[in-house]
């Protein structure tokens, strides 16, 4: 007669499927067998141990079988009210089995027996504080050999980082791409880095590093890089074109011509970029390009749903609507302004000369000074910071200032040509020829 053992009651059974409880991420308090795998392992770690963020919502009840002390645990449930045998192993020991903090939510273990690099956001649907990069758990640690950074799972040594990464200070430093003939500016999605090189190629590589793939080759001087969930799109400083290639790579299409193209962006309707003359746009799918607004000899441009953001070699920091407006000044008088991001509240941009970083409110009002170094090309902000490249190297500092925090002063950081960030890592590309793509996880 088969020895019947039921899970604990579970107290976040009831959350949504697929997203971690606040109790889903601990190490097991129960004895814990070793797992060596017969089946699928779905909701097992390797060591054995039984998944609450893995399992379905109806619970199984499973059966030991055999020996008292080697067991075979054969899990069922019903799911939708269809029989499912899910996992079959082969435990040592006892069956108390517990949350583990380092399952991935796929019911599959990483390699390194519980740190998985940028996957648990994608598998989970948000940080679980299993992966590099996450957010730590709420009793401060992560999952496997990974340790909480300020917030965030990082390193505890070089063998934690992929792709041959080098561990300081608790974050990853690892090379996407080298050997490059001076990549400059910089872009990021869910799966791949993407950058432009002045040598005339727009490159992309998988945001986990792998081989780099040419995207566009025989371009003319590409400056500046931006990307939407179906292409990617550059300017070429030689000819003055602004570009379009789908995501996969194909055959490049011209979108504009006209005066010298620099920096460029997009949103759900227009591609934006900064002429010598003025800011322009142009429909997603081609058309008639538009003049948002004078340039004052332009520099970088943001975009958010509504408006266009843009600086000026003539020391001026403009605002427009996308699609025809009034244009207002936010800042004037300023040092060779150059990189600008922009989030919901603020417009955030970089001056060369020694007020450095500034920030200043959307529609205009009292600019502040973030920062007093320098800044230069690559400029990114997320919900709590703004991240930028000078040559001190890649820095980082709070949306209303404070003490800046030196992220790497690599060779290769020093004077970056681009910047972004995504929702765990700062990447950049620089370093002149050859160049490099760097990430750097957590950020």
């Amino acid at each position: 007669m088969p020895q019947e053992w039921k899970p604990k009651a579970d107290p976040i059974a009831k959350r949504t499927p697929g997203i971690p409880g606040p109790s889903a991420c601990h190490e097991p308090t129960g004895p814990v067998g070793t797992l060596r795998r017969s089946g699928p392992g779905y909701g097992l770690t390797r060591e054995g141990r039984y998944d609450r963020a893995t399992r379905p919502a109806t619970p199984y009840t499973p059966e030991l079988r055999g020996p008292t002390v080697s067991r075979t645990l054969v899990i069922r449930g019903t799911r939708m009210g269809t029989f499912h045998r899910i996992a079959l192993a082969t435990l040592v020991g006892a069956a108390g089995m517990t949350p583990a903090c380092g399952a991935k939510s796929n019911g599959e273990t990483p390699a390194d027996g519980g740190a998985a690099v940028g996957d648990s956001a994608a598998d989970s649907g948000g940080p679980s504080c299993r992966a590099l990069g996450d957010t730590c758990c709420a009793d401060g640690t992560c999952a496997g050999p990974l340790t909480c950074v300020k917030g965030s799972c990082g390193c505890a040594q070089s063998s934690d980082c992929p792709g041959g990464g080098t561990c300081t200070a608790g974050r990853c430093l690892i090379t996407l791409a080298s050997g490059r003939n001076s990549p400059n500016s910089i872009a990021v999605d869910a799966t791949s880095v993407y950058w432009v090189e002045l040598g005339g190629t727009v490159m992309k590589v998988p945001v986990g590093g792998g081989a780099a793939i040419t995207l566009a080759s025989g371009q003319n001087f590409p400056w500046a890089i931006a990307v939407d969930g179906a292409s990617v799109y550059w300017t070429n400083q030689g000819d003055s074109t602004v570009m379009k290639i789908p995501l996969a790579g194909g055959t490049p299409t011209r979108l504009a011509s006209g005066p010298a193209a620099l920096g460029i962006a997009v949103n759900a309707t227009s591609v934006c970029w900064n002429a010598s003359s003025a800011a322009m746009q142009v429909p997603i799918g081609g058309g008639t390009p538009v003049t948002i607004g004078p340039a004052g000899t332009g520099r970088y441009i943001a975009v958010d749903a509504a408006n266009a953001y843009w600086t000026g070699e003539d020391g001026m920091v403009r605002q427009a609507p996308v699609l025809g407006g009034a244009v207002t000044t936010l800042a004037s008088g300023q040092t060779d302004p150059l990189a600008i991001a922009v989030d919901a509240t603020s417009v955030y941009f970089a001056n060369a000369g020694p007020d450095g970083l500034l920030k200043v409110p959307l529609g205009g009002g009292v600019v502040t000074t973030l920062a007093s170094e320098p800044a230069y090309y690559g400029l990114a902000v997320d919900a709590t910071s703004l991240y930028w490249t000078s040559t001190s190297g890649v820095m980082k500092i709070g949306l209303d200032g404070g003490s800046p925090t030196q992220l790497s002063s690599t060779a290769s950081a020093l004077g970056a040509q681009g910047l972004v960030v995504d929702g765990t890592s700062v990447y950049w590309a620089g370093g002149g020829t050859p160049g490099v793509v760097m990430r750097l996880t957590p950020k």
